[in-house]
């Protein structure tokens, strides 16, 4: 699944809150239309290849 976000590991923002604020946008702005799945924790820490805690965090779930 392509993710409608950047996330930027050498940004001063942690990973897991640039996730969870790129989904919060691609939410608000109809990426995922209502019912629609979004992307799993395994699916984002994939095309990021970096470690599922920090997308854990971001959804809510450590």
């Amino acid at each position: 699944m392509l993710l409608p976000f950047l996330v930027n590991p050498s940004a001063p923002v942690p990973i897991f809150q640039q996730i969870a604020d790129g989904l919060r946008a691609a939410i608000g702005r109809g990426a995922f239309p209502a019912g629609s799945l979004l992307p799993s924790v395994r699916a984002i820490a994939a095309r990021w290849h970096s470690e599922m805690r920090a997308h854990l965090r971001a959804h809510g779930l450590d």
